[in-house]
């Protein structure tokens, strides 16, 4: 709904349901300002259809390298300003992004070409400053963007055949000094990360065929013993390899995070299936092994386990430890590593996801209230003793170090949480959509230092972070519409949409020692819920008394506090008495409920079902033919036509309705025959052969509304723009009392 609309219908609500003599409200004490100069730059970087940052890479002048993934023309913008046009060639790119400190855009690199398929994952930057970039792909892609172009070997079969992994590696000014590839393609190959000690590289990802590197003297050769194996390399400064180790055992482990240590040597931290139980029992299957010897690095306590380890300069096992939860039926997730960093005294600090409580080798099990899963930050010394471990609230995405021990954990939110879990400081955080954009600041200890929270009202996820070594935070985050950054007593900052059709990321950069939270606006926030949750307690009661006077003017002021609330639509517009304007507030509830991707939360879900079902109250019926096809009326704010066909199953006489959008057509011409558009009604043909596929191919909706002896459905609402259609039923059974049910189906969302 347009905001002016918007603002109109809800000034118009407040007039015809105030209460004759307000309540007199307290003035609220003025919250203290935030950190204004908390956010010294935002770049959006975004395409026609979704562009991924997946990698991100702090620079020693204050600026970041980025890399990105997308198989459509993108771009750079600054504040709606567009900086650079990214330009695509074949079905997967990759590009090389270099932002200098003030957030410009100081060059890109584009990794791809026509029948080429790349997968950028890992980045560097060496102390001399170059930059590293790994990744996976087919083809003959061209690294292009610089004066001049270079290609990497071909990996010859189409974008089928097994990939090829690559290191890149770029000058400071971007150009390519030289490219390291694996001397074969092979099966399940990844670069999953990177790390740098001087000068040196280290890699680390996947391999289920032979992997090899260099020739001669440089030659390194791994042979995987499982499914899947991992693998950690140490490149020198000229890209020839030194060492090669694997991890694996007899099922499929995954190597996800890297950290060099001052010392030289290398933390890896992944997770591995299919091995033996705990506690250990040599007996039985072997569990995770460090190459392809008997050293064991973990038993499996549950489906799939965290390994955490570190190896020398060498390639030598220094030490490692096991981490998982038994299996919990009450936790679905299995375990995952999401970050891992060196602390300057040598330990690991290891960002993860798991079921609760979660075994830290034989130390005690991390445990929290009730048995659910979540991510959790542990720090654990050299040799693996935990020191502590710390269950956060939101899903966590990506960990760094900052100097001086302090950690940045990158996370989203779904829905409501308090983080962390556990500590002497704790947020109770509210998602202002389906997920929310969480950075936070932990000390050495754990304690959280700051919390920002960042979003919409549609899924954003936090991502890749990074410190520079003055101590300045980049950040990346992806999020599907606009949003606005609002702080307490900082002017707003606006995100803007990705322009596209589908997912963008944005970057950004966050001063040494700045705070970018807003305890005082999460404050409120938490307020403005406690108050609503007793208005709705207080409103249900009087209506159910009848006490319409009292418990109308409370579901008024829910729609005041909360005006995207769709519930709070369906609440007030029940209490209206005149039809139409009910009608427009149960539509207004529906559009809110099925925004964006929010549409799936089980909240809005019911939102919808209370609106159908108030609609259906008030007489709302949308006509149908008695037989044939015809088109349906277009739904309010909506331009795109429907059309149902009639007719019946010849599995019992059964009356059903079938309404869609042609997938060809936004409208349907004058006198086209529609009944040959529509596949059979019958989901199963003559010889007893499903026609949903058939039907799948041609329109955008497959939904039936049925009618037999005992029920009896109308239509009461059918949008193509927000791809819904929304039944009542009337169901009556001998003996048993009326039902009624809201039911609704979704076809695909014509947007355009």
């Amino acid at each position: 709904m347009e905001t002016t609309a918007f603002s109109a219908l809800l000034a118009a609500v407040v007039v015809a349901c105030a209460p004759a003599h307000p309540r007199p409200v307290a003035p609220r004490p003025v919250p203290s300002a935030a950190d204004c100069s908390a956010i010294s730059w935002i770049r959006q970087i975004g395409s026609e259809l979704q562009l991924s940052v997946v990698g991100l890479a702090a620079t020693s002048d204050g600026g970041a390298v980025a890399i990105a993934e997308s198989s459509a023309k993108g771009w750079i913008d600054a504040n709606g300003k567009r900086l650079v046009e990214l330009s695509t060639d074949g079905e997967s790119n990759g590009f090389v992004i270099r932002l200098g400190r003030e957030g410009q855009v100081m060059w890109t690199r584009r990794i791809g070409a026509l029948q080429a398929r790349v997968h950028a994952q890992g980045v560097v930057v060496r102390p001399n400053g170059s930059i590293v970039v790994g990744g996976a792909y087919v083809g003959a892609p061209v690294i292009a963007g610089g004066a001049t172009e270079a290609r990497l070997p071909a990996v010859p079969g189409g974008l089928v055949a097994p990939e090829r992994l690559f290191l890149s590696y770029f000058g400071a000014d971007g150009k390519v000094e030289r490219i390291v590839t694996s001397n074969q393609p092979g099966v399940a190959y990844r670069v999953e990360a990177l790390a740098a000690s001087g000068d040196d590289v280290f890699a680390t990802g996947t391999f289920a065929t032979e992997l090899s590197f260099g020739s001669g003297q440089h030659a390194m050769s791994l042979v995987p013993v499982g499914e899947e194996d991992g693998y950690v390399i140490r490149f020198d400064e000229m890209g020839d390899p030194v060492w090669g180790r694997k991890l694996g055992g007899l099922g499929s482990d995954w190597p996800k995070a890297l950290a060099a240590t001052k010392g030289g040597s290398v933390l890896v931290a992944g997770h591995f299936t299919k091995n033996a139980g705990y506690p250990p029992n040599p007996a039985a299957e072997r569990g995770l092994s460090f190459n392809g010897t008997d050293q064991v690095l973990g038993w499996q306590a549950g489906k799939r386990d965290i390994f955490l380890a570190e190896l020398n300069r060498d390639g030598g096992l220094a030490w490692w430890e096991a981490i998982g939860a038994k299996e919990n039926i009450q936790v679905t997730g299995w375990e995952e590593v999401r970050g891992l960093v060196a602390t300057p005294e040598g330990d690991a600090m290891l960002l993860g996801i798991a079921p609760f409580p979660l075994r830290f080798g034989s130390d005690a099990p991390l445990t929290v209230p009730g048995e659910h899963g979540g991510s959790f930050l542990a720090r654990i010394a050299h040799g693996g003793r935990l020191r502590w471990a710390l269950p956060l609230g939101g899903e966590g995405r990506a960990l760094a170090a900052l100097p001086g021990g302090d950690v940045a954990v990158s996370a989203n939110l779904w829905q409501d949480a308090r983080y962390p879990e556990a500590g002497p400081k704790q947020l109770v955080l509210h998602s202002a959509g389906l997920d929310d954009i969480l950075l936070a600041r932990h000390a050495p200890d754990g304690t959280l230092r700051w919390l920002g929270r960042f979003g919409g009202d549609d899924a954003d996820w936090g991502g890749a972070v990074a410190a520079d070594p003055e101590g300045a935070l980049l950040f990346v985050a992806r999020h599907h519409q606009g949003f606005t950054i609002e702080r307490t007593g900082c002017p707003a900052l606006r995100v803007r949409d990705s322009r596209g059709k589908g997912v963008a990321s944005l970057v950004l950069r966050i001063p040494p020692d700045a705070n970018p939270g807003d305890e005082a606006g999460e404050e409120r926030v938490n307020e403005r819920h406690a108050r609503v949750k007793v208005l709705r307690s207080e409103a249900a009661d009087a209506i159910r008394a009848r006490d319409f006077a009292t418990g109308c003017p409370k579901y008024q002021e829910v729609l005041k506090l909360q005006p995207d609330d769709p519930s709070a639509w369906v609440d007030v517009g029940r209490c209206l008495q005149p039809a139409k304007p009910a009608v427009t507030l149960f539509e207004t509830a529906i559009r809110l409920a099925s925004r964006h991707e929010s549409y799936i939360l089980e909240e809005f879900e019911n939102a919808r079902r209370d609106a159908y079902l108030a609609l259906a109250e008030r007489g709302r019926v949308i006509p149908l033919p008695e037989s044939g096809c015809a088109e349906l009326p277009p739904a309010d704010q909506c331009q795109r036509k429907l059309h149902v066909c009639m007719g019946s199953s010849h599995n019992g006489g059964t009356i059903v309705a079938r309404v869609g959008v042609s997938r060809e057509h936004a409208t349907i011409e004058e006198g086209a025959d529609l009944e040959a558009r529509m596949p059979s009604l019958d989901p199963w043909n003559s010889d007893g052969i499903s026609n949903w596929h058939n039907w799948s191919q041609r329109a955008d909706a497959m939904d039936l509304l049925v009618e037999n002896q005992d029920s009896k459905c109308q239509l009461v609402t059918a949008d193509a723009c927000l791809g819904l259609v929304g039944v009542v039923c009337h169901t009556e059974s001998e003996g048993q009392p009326e039902s009624v049910t809201a039911d609704e189906f979704y076809f695909w969302r014509q947007t355009e």
